[in-house]
């Protein structure tokens, strides 16, 4: 595992935050964050073969833009002073599962959070959050684009998901 990957400790994500990609599903798009979380086994570094598992189901996949938030959260902090990491991703969904968990109201783990179902490449530095809204990424496989976006076309912005994510008291959940 890359050494940029050794301090990951959680790994939250955020489901139909393009709306596009929501209407492909048929899935609305939604009011608030849906967040759902992957296990650190699941990180696989962008390099090198990938085994995913061939019994679980329908995989697909989806680049996404990875942020490392290298400092404790205080409210009102701006980007800037939080990030210090950019990677892109793939998230890779078994899709059938998926559907299964989400007729049941289930969580999505068993359908996200299997090893290697998060790719990544290094991290790059993060250079602000003016130069981020400007990013435009792509997916080529066998030389064809499959999927491309930019941050612009997210649904929710970047500082309104830190937020929305650091800003719970997570010290006070009871485990029971």
């Amino acid at each position: 595992m890359p050494q940029s990957f050794e301090a990951i400790r959680n790994i939250y994500c955020v489901g139909r935050n393009y709306a596009l990609h929501a209407k492909e599903l048929g899935n609305e798009a939604p009011k608030e964050p849906i967040l759902f979380g992957k296990p650190t086994h699941a990180l696989h570094p962008a390099a090198g073969k990938l085994h995913l598992p061939g019994s679980i189901g329908e995989i697909h996949y989806e680049i996404e833009v990875v942020v490392r938030i290298a400092k404790s959260y205080q409210p009102g902090m701006p980007l800037d002073e939080l990030i210090d990491g950019i990677a892109l991703g793939i998230d890779w969904t078994a899709r059938d599962v998926q559907t299964k968990l989400k007729d049941k109201a289930q969580p999505w783990l068993l359908a996200k959070g299997f090893i290697g179902s998060a790719v990544l490449t290094e991290f790059r530095p993060f250079a602000g959050s003016a130069s981020f809204q400007q990013l435009q990424f792509a997916l080529i496989k066998n030389g064809d684009i499959v999927q491309k976006g930019s941050p612009k076309d997210m649904l929710f912005a970047l500082q309104q998901l830190v937020d929305y994510i650091l800003a719970r008291d997570w010290g006070s959940v009871r485990v029971m």
